[in-house]
């Protein structure tokens, strides 16, 4: 058996992940895509579960690897190549990405994980503990803007969002193309009740989307 045969798997498998939902694809589909056949899948991998844990296992270590190389003398210095790194990565492996998006859903430990990975180097940016506030102020936008970077093609300015982050939306940074008014009033937000029905709409939506997929709701 030739010795690349398993990442000939999962190339095909990233391919097909990313382009379809994991439960339209077969294992059949995958073997076509990387040239073997049905007995071969088996001996490397019990199931297709087993075969996308793999992949974002692969997409983990190498965006951790690609994290750690944040370097700067001040803040803003280590900000800024921290959004660009995970900008890049956006592009780089878009892919992955993709596989990604969907996995985190269908198996939440991993996006405890790439929370875990986020939060460190986080840490390592303002070099000292975070709070879980300051932790989604920073990661949110940024992790958001880098999707619809990569899906709607947007443009990407790692730099526009990190400034935003160190001085606010309202800052006048004349680089900043555009204005921004504070409205007089805002619509209140009623509140909602630990036990109200959206929650456990939202609770049970979130488990059937990562078990079988949006297309299949």
């Amino acid at each position: 058996m030739a010795k690349d045969t398993p990442d000939k798997i999962r190339r095909a498998a990233l391919k097909l992940f990313s382009r379809q939902w994991f439960e339209t694809v077969s294992i059949a589909e995958i073997c076509r895509e990387a040239e073997v056949s049905n007995g071969v899948f088996y001996r490397y991998y019990a199931n297709k579960d087993q075969l996308i844990r793999d992949l974002l296992e692969d997409f983990l270590e190498q965006f951790a690897r690609e994290l750690s190389d944040i370097f700067g003398k001040t803040v803003d210095e280590r900000l800024g190549r921290m959004f660009e790194v995970v900008f890049k990565a956006g592009v780089d492996h878009a892919d992955q990405v993709t596989v990604f998006r969907e996995g985190q859903y269908r198996f939440p430990e991993y996006e405890e994980r790439i929370r875990d990975i986020y939060l460190g180097y986080c840490e390592q940016v303002f070099q000292r503990r975070i709070s879980e506030a300051e932790y989604l102020y920073t990661v949110s936008g940024l992790r958001f803007n880098s999707t619809r970077s990569l899906y709607d093609g947007l443009p990407r300015r790692p730099e526009v969002i990190a400034r935003f982050v160190r001085s606010g939306i309202f800052c006048d940074e004349k680089h900043i193309s555009g204005s921004v008014s504070v409205p007089e009033h805002y619509e209140s937000v009623p509140e909602i009740s630990p036990g109200d029905s959206r929650e456990r709409l939202l609770a049970t939506g979130m488990l059937m989307i990562g078990e079988r997929g949006y297309h299949d709701k």
